[in-house]
């Protein structure tokens, strides 16, 4: 019996499911840092917005400390100025995700500042960090509004997601930021990236995780166990507070009870919302959104100060 043509046809199955394997591993790689892929149908509805044409504003850059451009909309206010609220959206979205909630808080006295993160919307860069740059970004991007807009010293961040998760990581490295609102942050960014895999690949995860997260510190030159929010958060002593949809599939409700059980501070709140997920808070939880959001800032804008 001639087995060569069984084993030419092993052979060729062996290689085809290498390669599929190898594909599937930079796949994951880009669909988990390269965020310009795999952006949301309705981002794109955002970007169509037309509030702008009926409130003031301007648009500037800076540049990061690897030469990137970041672009970023200011919104001052429109009656008094009470203090300044820096939003930082989530992951393959943009700095429209919050311009609802700060043409509301601009009518309210306070300036708005929304930034494209790295590698989002118009900034420039090809991959996210999940807020090991993003917080030096940040920081950065306070000193340009330092020295280019005469505003009150006293910022709030508030983020959704992972721009909830970056300004956990900001408020531990810069104590100019006096508070900041959670939205659905995640705790722990390998933690978060074997849920999705788990949810994208069910138990055949394990044959990619490992290999998928050598490359993704190979790619961006750090451990990503150096992104851990939680562990920011015991760091932290700014007022905060956290909202989490209870019904969120993407971020999972104990995240945001890992990070509100470390925060060591008292002035800390956490709201589960019954019936919502991930990216429908606001919608809803209405007006009780707005309303303890506006109470909490108005709380702390200018009552807080970080002291060593």
């Amino acid at each position: 019996m001639n087995l060569l043509p069984f084993f030419f046809v092993i052979t060729i199955v062996l290689i085809v499911i290498v390669v599929l394997y190898n594909h599937l591993i930079k796949y994951f790689v880009e669909r988990s840092i390269n965020v310009r892929k795999g952006i949301p149908r309705w981002t794109a509805e955002l970007n169509s917005n037309d509030s702008l044409t009926k409130i003031k504003h301007e648009r500037f850059q800076f540049t990061t400390t690897d030469n990137l451009l970041i672009d970023s909309l200011f919104i001052p206010s429109i009656e008094g100025n009470k203090g300044n609220i820096l939003f930082l959206h989530g992951i393959r979205t943009n700095k429209y995700y919050f311009l609802e909630q700060a043409i509301f808080l601009s009518k309210k006295g306070y300036n708005c500042i929304l930034p494209d993160l790295r590698g989002h919307g118009e900034s420039e860069g090809i991959y996210c960090t999940y807020g090991y740059l993003e917080k030096i970004d940040i920081s950065l991007l306070i000193d340009n509004l330092s020295s280019r807009y005469k505003l009150p010293s006293s910022l709030g961040l508030w983020g959704h997601s992972m721009g909830a998760s970056i300004a956990l990581q900001t408020l531990e490295l810069d104590k100019r930021i006096h508070f900041a609102i959670l939205e659905a942050p995640f705790s722990n960014l390998k933690i978060i990236f074997a849920e999705y895999f788990r949810r994208k690949l069910w138990y055949f995860s394990f044959l990619f995780f490992k290999q998928v997260i050598r490359l993704i510190e190979k790619k961006l030159g750090f451990s990503i166990d150096e992104v851990n929010p939680a562990k920011s958060a015991k760091n932290i002593q700014q007022p905060s507070i956290l909202l989490h949809g209870l019904d969120d599939k993407k971020i999972l409700p104990y995240h945001s009870n890992i990070i509100f059980d470390n925060l060591p501070s008292n002035n800390k709140l956490f709201y589960e919302i019954k019936n919502a997920n991930h990216n429908n808070i606001k919608e809803i939880w209405k007006n009780e959104y707005y309303d303890v959001s506006l109470r909490f800032i108005s709380n702390y804008i200018n009552q807080f100060h970080y002291t060593n």
